[in-house]
């Protein structure tokens, strides 16, 4: 099939670009939009395809910090009207570890999720999430026909290009929950150039992916303003919901007691590279250490303890003052503390 072969054959970016339907091509599907969409909680679905299933794709694993936290939260309350299928590609660890995928097989089974977990490839880059690309956008299709898929929702930029290959090869409907401008972010935080290759192949398919798209989600009215300054949007605005992003009051309430005494923990959760402002954080907990000379912090990060280590160091935190722990390490060391505790995690605002 052409979805297929066309990704298969040079495993190269330039490739995928002219694969892809062309704004033009897509002009039925563009016709077809309207603005029946209604946006209850995280449920995003058009009234007259409510029932019918729904596709996720996910280039983040399930097994992972971010679609773990995330992903079977809220899929779970879209499976609610209707079944829901799941792709998303697992890192080769957590492949491995038959407990935990054992575990969210289960969870996802439970909140009628059908979970397709295909394997992440990360090197060489290019080539490797090429061939992500291919493998995903097959399956997508088998998927989407065989279960008369109306909705394919695609979570950021690499399963839209797989969401557009479904648009393509069937009546499904695409939502391009793009979070936010992925190749500006990149770009600030130091990852690519902003006149590199990568950059602009980025940004021509951000352009298909909005052109395309029967409705877009993003994160943040800044970004909602921004795009809607787009040139190529001028003459066919695109229908768009902006969905921030919240917290489950369910399982995380402020405490009602009073400040409790003691051992002040100042805790910081997540990644802390690239666009994360931990230098800031870093001042932050100095600033509170002359408050409260026996504080402490406690940073919470799966993979970047050396690059931890190294900024504690050089603004000369000794490590019995700070501790990074990876996540189940420090779940029973919160649990079982009675000091106060601050939680942070501060992405450069944008």
């Amino acid at each position: 099939p052409k979805e297929a072969t066309v990704l298969g054959s040079r495993l190269d970016i330039g490739s995928m670009m002219e694969a892809l339907p062309t704004p033009g091509k897509l002009g039925s599907v563009r016709a077809a939009r309207t603005d029946a969409y209604t946006c209850e909680s995280t449920t995003i679905l058009r009234q007259d395809l409510s029932r019918l299933p729904v596709l996720y794709i996910s280039y983040d694993g399930m097994l992972g910090a971010v679609g773990q936290s995330l992903c079977p939260a809220y899929l779970a309350e879209l499976a609610d009207g209707g079944p829901v299928h799941l792709i998303s590609f697992e890192k080769a660890a957590d492949r491995q570890d038959a407990a935990r995928m054992t575990a969210m097989r289960r969870r996802l089974k439970a909140a009628n999720i059908r979970w397709y977990p295909l394997a992440y490839h990360k090197s060489p880059s290019a080539p490797a999430t090429a061939f992500d690309i291919a493998m995903g956008t097959q399956l997508a299709i088998r998927i989407a026909r065989r279960e008369r898929v109306g909705i394919v929702h695609a979570r950021s930029y690499v399963p839209a290009l797989m969401a557009l290959g479904v648009q393509a090869a069937t009546r499904a409907k695409f939502l391009f929950d793009m979070r936010g401008l992925w190749a500006d972010e990149r770009v600030d935080g130091g990852l690519w150039p902003a006149d590199g290759r990568l950059y602009r192949v980025a940004k021509a398919l951000e352009r298909r992916f909005l052109l395309g798209a029967d409705h877009v989600v993003t994160l943040t009215h800044a970004s909602a303003t921004e795009i809607a300054t787009f040139p190529y949007l001028q003459s066919c605005p695109v229908n768009m919901t902006v969905i921030p992003t919240c917290a489950d009051l369910d399982r995380f309430s402020p405490a009602t007691e009073h400040a409790p005494q003691g051992q002040f923990t100042l805790g910081y959760v997540g990644s802390v590279g690239t666009w994360y402002l931990f230098d800031e954080v870093i001042a932050f907990y100095r600033a509170i250490e002359q408050r409260r000379p026996d504080a402490r912090m406690l940073i919470v990060n799966r993979n970047e303890h050396e690059y931890i280590t190294g900024a504690l160091a050089a603004a000369g935190i000794r490590s019995r003052r700070a501790q990074a722990m990876r996540r189940h390490g420090a779940d029973g060391l919160l649990a079982r503390s009675r000091s106060g505790r601050v939680s942070l995690h501060l992405p450069e605002p944008g």
